[in-house]
């Protein structure tokens, strides 16, 4: 029999041949467990059987169940399947297989049948072929940064299947918390309000069940800007960098360009340092000053920009969709002329948040001369004068 195996035992008291198809026994001489191997590695399925003085009567392996692999016989020529000339070493002491130049067609379910002492032997695992991990690469969305201001992306890399990806800053493991995320599979890292520890080296190591590589180090260039502020319960830089705000009588509370804030206490002696929340531009309003919204030639308007922005937005305007050349958050219009009519907007934006944010349309009517103008008026009052309606 080529898949089962049969012995034959010559009953002497009898004088005849009788068939004797020996109990399944010893099942799981093959590891329970998946094997995984790489493209063009090799693999040795070791039997759990131990070598015996009284060798295999016969050896059996086959893959997926219908092509052979190799049968061995005792005192007769191997069979090899011709998908594994050259690829294979059989152990016959254990009956144990070594197969090399693996192919991803090399994936499947492995049999061994063994027939020892009387007795049949038999095992089945699995085996999958990977290709190895490779091209590994990491990149960053911005490696000049300023502490407690900027964030930063860092995106990894890699060809391979099954891969799994960790992170590593230094020489330990990179963790999600309130300012560090990790997405897309942990393959993006995202910092939030990087500190002076966020410099690195980062690296990315990616990993599927037959390799592991790691990425060349990505370093991050953190610069203190305005923190380079000693607060001291004697000496208080308030530079121009600083904007400050006494709370109580007590505590004093800077806000830096930098979008940190200071919380210095004069009772207890020290200071704290808190990242602030960055938000906006949001919740816009455009003001004229006067509020009318019809002016005489020769008139001094002022459009005001509010809007919510941490840190501050920067402004830009515009009038009838072209851009002025006026920046900040205050326009001023001195001596109009009727050629500045029109509807001006205002738009804000947050370096850091990077968002955009644009006022509702704020219409300027600048009306004729001022003589022609006072006359109009008065024509118009001497028709009126008198003039009654009822309704």
């Amino acid at each position: 029999c080529f898949y089962l195996f049969c012995l034959r035992a010559e009953n002497r008291s009898h004088n005849n041949t009788q068939l004797i198809t020996q109990s399944l026994v010893g099942i799981g001489v093959l590891p329970d467990d998946r094997l995984n191997a790489a493209v063009g590695g090799t693999m040795i399925f070791t039997t759990t059987m131990s070598p015996t003085e009284k060798p295999f009567s016969s050896v059996n392996w086959s893959f997926n169940v219908s092509t052979p692999i190799i049968v061995f016989v005792i005192n007769a020529e191997n069979i090899i399947g011709p998908e594994y000339e050259g690829r294979i070493t059989f152990f016959p002491s254990t009956a144990s297989l070594e197969l090399r130049s693996l192919t991803l067609d090399d994936t499947g379910e492995y049999t061994v049948n063994a027939v020892h002492d009387g007795t049949i032997l038999n095992g089945r695992t699995t085996l999958v072929i990977h290709e190895k991990v490779s091209s590994v690469l990491v990149t960053s969305s911005s490696t000049d940064l300023v502490e407690f201001s900027g964030s930063v992306s860092l995106s990894c890399s890699a060809s391979g299947p099954s891969l799994s990806f960790l992170w590593l800053n230094g020489s330990s493991e990179v963790t999600a918390s309130d300012r560090v995320q990790l997405t897309d599979g942990d393959s993006s890292l995202t910092i939030i309000t990087v500190t002076r520890f966020d410099q690195g080296p980062f690296r990315c190591r990616v990993s599927n069940p037959v390799s592991t590589v790691i990425s060349d180090p990505v370093n991050l260039s953190i610069t203190s800007g305005c923190l380079d502020i000693i607060l001291d319960f004697r000496t208080l830089d308030m530079s121009d960098k600083l904007n400050k705000r006494w709370m109580r009588s007590f505590f004093c509370e800077l806000e830096t360009e930098c979008n940190i804030l200071l919380h210095f206490s004069s009772t207890q002696r020290n200071f704290s340092i808190f990242p602030l929340h960055l938000d906006g531009p949001e919740n816009m309003d455009l003001i004229s000053s006067p509020p009318q919204g019809y002016f005489a030639v020769g008139s001094d308007i002022s459009l005001t920009c509010s809007v919510g922005s941490r840190p501050p937005a920067h402004f830009k305007w515009f009038l009838n969709g072209d851009q002025l050349p006026d920046t900040g958050s205050e326009l001023r219009l001195m001596d109009v002329q009727m050629s500045q009519s029109g509807n001006y907007i205002c738009q804000a934006f947050n370096s850091r948040t990077l968002r955009y944010e644009t006022s509702p349309p704020s219409a300027i009517t600048v009306l004729g001369e001022p003589n022609l103008l006072l006359k109009n008026v008065r024509f118009m009052h001497s028709l009126l004068s008198g003039f009654s309606a009822t309704c």
